[in-house]
């Protein structure tokens, strides 16, 4: 006859505890994939070496239409060159963008810090999908 080892027995408190917690950690890894989704859908069209040059690109925008006596950076005149538009008119351009694009980020960023304090908070599984529900369409919105 063997012995019941009662260390390793488990309570009904900790099963739901453990449930809990892996409810929470697929809540985060969704909202987490969710937001990616969504920024991809504004840049999938996009080729990484060109997002890279986001920044320079701005930086140089600004410039140009702060200044327009400014030299443009070779960036910017060889693009428009091959664009066939004018440096001022991509300036315009790439700081629209730029502003478009880091609202979208922002909004994106805080609803996923917003879903992760509700997750935390949730009492329970049931809420943890109430907050998922909330969190997807409110991500997939912007």
């Amino acid at each position: 006859m063997s012995k019941i080892d009662f260390k390793r027995i488990i309570s009904a408190g900790e099963v739901e505890t453990g449930l809990l917690l892996a409810a929470r950690q697929d809540a985060v890894q969704t909202v987490t994939k969710a937001v990616e989704v969504a920024m991809a859908r504004h840049t999938a069209q996009v080729p990484l070496a060109e997002m890279l040059s986001w920044g320079e690109k701005e930086q140089s925008a600004r410039t140009v239409l702060a200044d327009p006596d400014a030299q443009p950076d070779a960036l910017l005149i060889s693009e428009a060159a091959f664009a066939d538009e004018t440096v001022t008119d991509l300036a315009l351009r790439i700081v629209n963008t730029a502003e478009t694009q880091r609202a979208m980020v922002g909004a994106l960023t805080g609803l996923r810090r917003k879903a992760l304090a509700e997750i935390a908070a949730a009492k329970g599984p049931e809420a943890i999908a109430t907050v998922l529900e909330d969190a997807r369409r409110r991500i997939a919105a912007v």
